[in-house]
């Protein structure tokens, strides 16, 4: 190699640094969006490959499917608020605050009793700054759902080609490049399946209590736990503690230590720790140590996308050694 060629060579990877350096800040700010558009488009590539055989023009089936995702989108959104408007008189007619403020009264001292004063201010104050934070960043977040859904109509268009190609660009031996591929489908539909499962259960079983303790809404609180638990950190513990402790303040001691009871140990403990996290490792095939690491470490690092790129990281990682081991 003689010295003009080993220049072209340097300043093509200086070249090439440079503008990854700027893709990649043009990227970050929709990274999540096009992540998400990946995820959902994968999730439903075998829907996308069945409509194939009856709609051959790529455009009418993308954009079919598309429509179908943003009906699928916008429709649990409207039922859910359906549900609270309907609801919301209800709940708050069974709310007694004037005995709840009794109470606090009788069984607190006047210490305490200020202190409580100042720790409600404090959460109505982080609560209207929550809201303004939300409208602030609801225009981003509406231009990242649009680039979203943009993007979906090409996964759905032409991803089957496009990961192929991509696929072919990655430098390593065709087995390893099936055992990524066989780990991160396995993660994808293991975790899809395995948090809409654990969820829906979740959501049953706090219908069964609800209605047994004489819960009003029973229905609109199972619902509340069915979205908890689709969601990081939350799950169902975020709606039956509050219930509980409202029970409590009531005076209904025995309903409030029975749900509290029933929701930690089968809720919690039984479906949220143990049975989501055995049907994931069982799913994607890996050690539930990684798993459980990769879940809490991914969600931090990605939100609700670290539970599928967490775990997927850590085990193309695991892979990765295991090749270099081989070699």
């Amino acid at each position: 190699m003689d010295r003009s060629e080993l220049k072209t060579i340097i300043t093509l990877i200086v070249l090439f640094l440079i503008v990854a350096f700027f893709s990649f800040l043009i990227i970050n700010p929709l990274f999540e969006s096009l992540l998400w558009a990946i995820v959902i488009g994968y999730l439903l590539y075998p829907v996308n490959n069945y409509f194939s055989r009856f709609v051959k023009n790529e455009n009418l089936r993308a954009s079919l499917m598309l429509l179908a995702v943003i009906i699928g989108f916008i429709f649990p959104i409207f039922i859910f608020l359906n549900t609270i408007i309907t609801n919301i008189v209800n709940i708050r007619r069974y709310i007694n605050l004037p005995q709840i403020s009794a109470f606090i009264s009788e069984h607190t001292s006047e210490f305490l009793g200020s202190s409580l004063n100042i720790t409600l201010e404090m959460g109505v104050n982080f609560l209207v700054d929550l809201l303004k934070n939300i409208f602030l960043a609801l225009p981003q977040k509406l231009l990242g759902i649009f680039v979203m859904f943009f993007a979906l109509f090409y996964i759905f268009k032409s991803g089957k080609n496009l990961s192929k190609k991509i696929i072919s660009m990655v430098p390593i031996q065709e087995k390893h490049k099936e055992l990524v591929l066989e780990k991160f489908s396995s993660l994808v539909y293991g975790s899809f399946y395995t948090i809409v499962v654990v969820s829906i259960l979740q959501s049953i079983f706090s219908l069964f209590i609800f209605i047994l303790l004489k819960i009003p809404a029973p229905w609109f609180w199972a619902l509340l736990v069915l979205i908890a638990g689709l969601l990081p950190f939350l799950g169902a513990a975020a709606v039956y503690i509050p219930i509980a402790i409202y029970l409590f303040y009531m005076g209904s001691y025995a309903k409030a230590a029975i749900l509290i009871i029933y929701g930690t140990l089968l809720l919690s403990i039984a479906l949220d720790l143990f049975l989501k996290q055995r049907i994931l490792s069982t799913k994607a095939k890996a050690h539930p140590l990684i798993i459980l690491i990769g879940i809490i470490g991914g969600i931090q690092a990605f939100g609700l996308l670290g539970i599928i790129l967490g775990p997927l990281i850590l085990i193309i990682l695991k892979i990765f050694f295991e090749v270099y081991i081989k070699l």
